[in-house]
């Protein structure tokens, strides 16, 4: 491999391995004003998943995390739900990369 192709692989691994490290830091909350309808459905899973919502903003990773139990009691809510919050959770950033 040439010294070029190296240094652009190693800015590809670097900055990918960057952003995951950096979603892993801080969840995303979900806004204040939530539609009423999705606001019921983020409530029930939380409690059907045995995380109260105590206080505002709601991080979306305390979400997802009540999600499995959710799922187990009321399907359809559970995919609601996660269609939801599918907007607020970020993967690596990466969608395509190539070295020319």
């Amino acid at each position: 491999m040439t010294r070029r192709a190296t240094l652009a692989l190693s800015l590809v691994v670097f900055l990918s391995l960057w952003q995951s490290a950096f979603a892993r830091g801080v969840s995303p909350y979900l806004p204040l004003n939530l539609d009423p309808d999705v606001e019921n459905a983020i409530e029930r899973v939380m409690i059907l998943g045995d995380e109260p919502v105590m206080s505002r903003p709601i991080p979306a990773a305390l979400v997802l995390q009540a999600l499995p139990k959710a799922c187990k009691v009321d399907r359809p809510l559970c995919e609601r739900v996660r269609h939801y919050l599918h907007r607020y959770m970020h993967g690596t950033g990466v969608e395509f990369a190539s070295i020319s």
